[in-house]
């Protein structure tokens, strides 16, 4: 994002603070202007400013003040906003005055939603908010300590220390870890989350998920602020009292890939489980050289029953710094993504092994690799195939329904054309065919034809795997094509659907606005006055 404030742009402009890579976005506050901004669909960027920054900064440009106390200097923080899609622009500071104003101008309507302060309910909304609040406030002490490793500049965390320890004293002695507050902390929030969830429980007993009922309102997204800021500041658990508990949880991905996470007699060994239809094919094709070198000692000797592959992590062992458990978690969470990496890998090694063997001179076609079918789903198969200059890929994906199958037309045609624009020339070459199946995989056995079937052809030259970041990305991009198209052709479905209805509706209203009055007896009066009644 840019460093200076573009006053000529016509968009809203969002102030945050910056963290660490990997947890740009971290303030509990700016989350909650953040998430209405993206729930709503509401067009902003983002102007990062330094804790020290902000009071300065907000001066020039004429942002006021959060609040004024008699106890305290001058209070300027963030979130603040400054709307330049209105003239003049507004400039708002305070996350529940920055949602007022937000849902007073985009309001309830087909765009950007419906209101998130239904039946003017705001006084009711920030009463619950204000006892939500009260009843976390052992989070606010857990977390208090642990915001300065987030920071970003040096000097952010200076300042964070400075302010905040003339409020709490040191950080590092306030709620310190093993302290009998701490633990008294982590009960209390313990209460507070029960409080919490027997709230919302109650709404589900009568039909509604969320706080206020069945639709979403500013207290659900407050409550979502709080807890997806606990995500990038790390608050350890620790003390005698917290004692590792069992799970057991099994859970699907695309493709019918299915996990299992779960605890054995040890409940500090967590061990997670993964079942993928095509795990022979895999593994001919080096998945367990991948997963090897990414996993090491992670990987399991031994496979949990129903499963292909299994990891192991002993909870008392894993890395106590925030990015390396970050890190680790992430790439748990992609261990389909690695299994099905064995493939691709192979084939980029087999085209620099094929692009260094000089071409024949006899006029015979050039070496190629071994064309490798990866069967993830029923009747639809991802093939790889290795040549001197270039890896093919080929997906070949069936659409069920009639309407499926025209999206889907629209869809990877789009892929085909877009490739003609000069900004995008260096991507893979795409190119789509319906019914037969692409030259370099007519010999395959068993191929599908016919008007619901289609393929679709990447060719990826060696600029796309260069190195192993770009090869990374681009192993991770393809894997997806699949879903992704699906994904869409349905969006686009539920969109025109969503359309449809809406114009009917509108429709309706006019039929019964155009409806003539009901016949009955109808009362008329003479000249002199006298009335009768004519039928």
């Amino acid at each position: 994002m840019s460093d200076t404030v573009d006053k000529v742009s016509d968009t809203l402009v969002l102030y945050d603070i910056p963290g660490k890579p990997g947890s740009r976005s971290w303030s509990p506050n700016v989350w909650k202007t953040r998430l209405i901004l993206n729930y709503k669909a509401i067009p902003y960027r983002t102007e990062w400013i330094s804790f020290p920054d902000i009071e300065a900064t907000f001066k020039a440009i004429g942002i006021k003040p959060s609040t004024t106390k008699e106890s305290e200097d001058t209070h300027y923080t963030c979130p603040s906003i400054i709307d330049y899609t209105v003239t003049p622009e507004e400039k708002v500071t305070d996350s529940n005055v920055i949602a007022l104003y937000l849902d007073k101008k985009y309001g309830s309507n087909e765009k950007y939603g419906p209101s998130l302060f239904p039946e003017d309910n705001a006084e009711a909304q920030f009463a619950f908010i204000a006892q939500f609040k009260a009843i976390l406030q052992p989070l606010v002490a857990l977390m208090l300590g642990c915001i300065p490793a987030m920071i970003e500049d040096p000097r952010g965390v200076s300042y964070y220390h400075e302010k905040r320890g003339k409020k709490y004293g040191p950080l590092s002695e306030f709620v310190p870890a093993g302290s009998a507050e701490r633990q008294r902390a982590w009960k209390g929030l313990q209460e507070g989350l029960d409080t919490l969830a027997a709230a919302y429980d109650k709404n589900k007993e009568g039909g509604g998920e969320y706080a206020f009922g069945k639709a979403v309102t500013y207290v659900d997204i407050v409550v979502a602020a709080t807890f997806l800021s606990t995500r990038y500041v790390p608050v350890d658990r620790d003390g005698p009292d917290v004692k590792p508990s069992t799970l057991d949880v099994s859970f699907v991905d695309f493709d019918g890939v299915r996990f299992r996470l779960s605890t054995g007699e040890r409940k500090t060994l967590l061990t997670l489980s993964m079942n993928i239809r095509c795990w022979g094919e895999l593994v001919k094709y080096g998945a367990m050289d991948v997963l090897k070198k990414e996993y090491g000692s992670y990987l399991a000797a031994s496979t949990e029953a129903g499963y292909h592959v299994s990891l192991e992590y002993d909870t008392e062992k894993v890395p106590k710094e925030p990015e390396a458990r970050e890190a680790l978690i992430k790439s748990a969470a992609l261990l389909r993504r690695h299994a099905l990496a064995g493939p691709f890998v192979k084939a980029f090694a087999t085209q620099k092994e094929l692009d260094s063997v000089p071409a024949p001179t006899d006029g015979s076609a050039a070496p190629i690799g071994e064309l490798m079918q990866v069967h993830y789903r029923d009747e639809e198969a991802i093939y790889v195939q290795a040549s001197h200059d270039r890896v093919t890929v080929i997906f070949s994906t069936r659409f069920i329904e009639d309407t499926d199958r025209i999206f889907g037309k629209v869809f990877l045609q789009e892929f085909v054309d877009a490739r003609r624009l000069p900004t995008i020339q260096t991507a893979p070459q795409v190119l789509y065919s319906n019914r037969e199946p692409p030259l370099e995989i007519r010999q395959v056995p068993g191929l599908a034809t016919g008007d619901d079937v289609g393929y679709v052809t990447f060719i990826l030259f060696p600029r796309h795997f260069a190195n192993p970041n770009i090869a990374h990305n681009t192993i991770s991009h393809i894997q997806l094509f699949r879903d992704n198209l699906h994904y869409h052709i349905k969006c686009s479905k539920v969109y025109m659907h969503t359309r449809m209805r809406a114009r009917v509706a509108e429709f309706l209203k006019v039929l019964n606005r155009a409806k003539a009055e009901g016949s009955g007896e109808i009362t008329r009066k003479t000249v002199t006055g006298r009335t009768f009644s004519s039928r």
